[in-house]
């Protein structure tokens, strides 16, 4: 008789059942062995156990085959889960990335991501990731059959501002995402502010574009930069300097380089450049008072 889809199913026993039942008779052995749960997660995560369910091995599967389909997208669990202890429930109400987050990417993220490409080894790394809204996209999209029942601590822990440890007596904790939660809908992107009387863009002497100043023509961010006049502003003169000490962190690989001029050129090109960077964009706090030496570049044409 075949087993009846239940809300939620779990390896323990529905699914060990199944394919005790529909499997053993060829996936017990060291090819595709499918005898025990780690087996069993292993060919879920990959994707191969749903395709060999809606493939070759359907015909074996029958009426079973929707019910691990089921557990498949609820993320392959493997027993239901026990119950927080009043402790535990309330220590739920803050997670830091120390311990907690850390033990969770160890455990359900490190077989893929300990490369140059994605690497989640370090809190460093995780932070980047937290920051710039790529981990939350992953644990919510195509990653969280990964996560499982993880994906709800570490949506958490992002939602509280990604806190690496617990705060010191009389200090706050620190919060690294605070600034990546989405704009209100119907929100579009501010304006930048005017420029304080008597001074250009960037708040430099005479009007020129001051690297890295602050408000009042102070040394801000980068120190000791000479003002660029916009005429001047060029990517191998000023824009590659700023790029990476702003961006560079995250964006050395493959996924939205921005090592050279062409890689850069490109999202100037297409309008993301300038969306990111402008106040109210995801890219703003890294830019900071960089921000007006970026925009003046950009409708100068992106000279390089």
């Amino acid at each position: 008789m075949a087993a009846i889809a239940a809300e939620p199913v779990y390896y323990d026993p529905t699914i060990k059942n199944i394919i005790s039942k529909d499997c053993s008779r060829c996936h017990s052995g060291p090819l595709r062995n499918l005898m025990d749960y780690s087996s069993v997660k292993a060919y879920a995560d990959s994707g191969m156990l749903e395709a060999m369910l809606v493939g070759l091995m359907r015909q074996f599967a029958g009426a079973d085959g929707p019910v691990i389909l089921d557990w498949i997208a609820a993320g392959a669990p493997k027993a239901p889960p026990k119950p927080a202890s009043g402790a535990v429930a309330a220590a739920a109400t803050q997670v830091y990335y120390e311990p907690t987050i850390r033990d969770i990417i160890r455990k359900d993220c490190l077989r893929c991501h300990t490369g140059g490409t994605r690497d989640l080894r370090d809190w460093d790394s995780v932070r980047a990731y937290a920051q710039n809204g790529m981990l939350e996209a992953m644990v919510l999209g195509s990653m969280r059959r990964f996560a499982n029942q993880d994906a709800d601590i570490i949506l958490q822990w992002l939602r509280n501002g990604a806190p690496e440890n617990p705060p010191r007596a009389g200090r706050a904790a620190p919060a690294v995402a605070a600034a990546t939660q989405p704009l209100p809908q119907g929100q579009g992107l501010a304006p930048a502010p005017p420029c304080p009387p008597g001074a250009g863009p960037g708040n430099a002497p005479g009007g020129g574009l001051g690297q890295g100043h602050g408000p009042g023509g102070g040394a801000g961010r980068h120190p000791g930069a000479a003002p660029v006049a916009p005429g001047q502003l060029t990517y191998e003169g000023t824009i590659q300097g700023l790029l990476a000490q702003d961006c560079m962190r995250c964006h050395l690989g493959p996924f939205r380089k921005m090592t050279t001029y062409e890689d850069v050129k490109m999202y100037v090109d297409n309008g993301l450049f300038e969306a990111l960077v402008m106040p109210g964009g995801q890219m703003h706090r890294f830019a900071g008072p960089n921000t007006r030496i970026y925009l003046a570049w950009v409708r100068a044409g992106a000279p390089r």
